[in-house]
């Protein structure tokens, strides 16, 4: 499979996604790439794309399946996305994980645990098969999923926007981030139709995960509830989300350049401080963020909206020995030279 084996149309789809990759910072000529498969639609794009691209930008191609032991049906994908890989000649790295026995072991939710299983095995593919970076195939509709969630859960700006792209410290790239998923399954398809993929049944070059229609996943929620409602409200809210994601993306790289130049020492004893003398001289939105990634450096907890407001009032209030709690263990306690944040 190559360019020239595809479409005018689809060819351009995935020159266009080497163009969007490239836009959010990671150019993929010459470049070590790993597949992250499901099987499914999406990722069935992907790895069509990717394959078509080959040739073209000199790609080094590999690919990751984890199977999270759920299922009956996932051995059966977990076969298909070995043929899949077969039919392409792209190496395959392939896992199956005991999910419910290391949610309940953590006591956590299901769809966390899997999430953590998932990233964290494919991390290790990446490790072991020497890639720069692991490709997703989240889309269009799930940037608009995450955004809904975002704002269910409480994000505040720029982290309302969605997901980012590119993740330089997950080693981590999305190139499809802005394409709809119905344009999608349409390349899947012809690709399937021409002979260049396998069948996973008749007439049919994909697996559906019936898990994505339970609705014990609150992103199964989002995607068959209130999605739908939005759209049928605004039939471009895609679009609209797609306008958002970037509006956020040029206001995140604006905070980060304001903060560039603020020190912030990170400590043997999992804490971090930040100078409160440059601290109050900052804007509000760029004190905020300074919060945020402290608490992101810690890795242990979240930054709620209303532990922040916290925090930041006793810090311009001159508060000093004032401590606010956040969720998930970590401490912000606001000192007369700096603000130290412990987890």
């Amino acid at each position: 499979m190559d360019l020239k084996s595809l479409s005018g149309k689809n060819a351009r789809l995935c020159l266009s996604a080497a163009s969007f990759a490239e836009e959010c910072g990671f150019p993929l000529r010459g470049r070590s790439l790993l597949l992250a498969l499901s099987g499914g639609g999406d990722s069935t794009a992907l790895l069509a794309m990717a394959a078509a691209l080959r040739a073209y930008a000199d790609l080094h191609l590999y690919a990751a399946h984890f199977n999270h032991g759920i299922r009956d049906e996932s051995v059966r994908e977990a076969t298909f996305v070995a043929e899949q890989c077969s039919c392409l000649e792209i190496p395959l790295i392939s896992e199956t994980g005991d999910t419910p026995a290391f949610a309940s072991s953590l006591g956590i939710g299901l769809e966390e645990a899997g999430r953590r299983l998932r990233y964290g095995f494919l991390e290790q593919a990446r490790i072991r098969s020497g890639c720069d970076v692991i490709l997703t195939a989240h889309h269009l509709g799930d940037l608009a999923e995450d955004i809904l969630m975002r704002l269910i859960r409480g994000a505040s700006w720029p982290a309302l926007g969605g997901m980012k792209a590119y993740v330089p410290d997950r080693h981590l790239l999305r190139p499809l981030l802005l394409v709809e998923k119905e344009r999608l399954l349409r390349l899947a398809d012809d690709c399937g139709k021409a002979g260049l993929l396998p069948e996973f049944a008749p007439g049919c070059y994909w697996a559906e995960d019936a898990s994505n229609r339970s609705a014990r996943y609150l992103r199964n929620r989002v995607r068959a509830d209130l999605l739908p409602l939005f759209t049928r409200e605004n039939p471009d809210f895609a679009d609209n989300c797609r306008q958002m994601w970037r509006s956020a993306r040029r206001d995140e790289s604006l905070l980060e350049q304001s903060m560039a130049d603020i020190p912030m020492e990170i400590t043997a004893d999992n804490s971090c401080s930040i100078p409160l003398k440059i601290l109050k001289k900052q804007p509000a939105s760029v004190r905020f963020r300074m919060y945020l990634r402290a608490i992101s450096v810690l890795k242990c907890g979240q930054g709620k909206w209303e532990n922040l407001e916290k925090l930041d009032n006793a810090i311009i209030s001159g508060r000093t020995g004032k401590t606010v709690q956040f969720p998930g263990g970590i401490t912000a306690a606001v000192q007369k030279q700096a603000v130290i944040f412990r987890g």
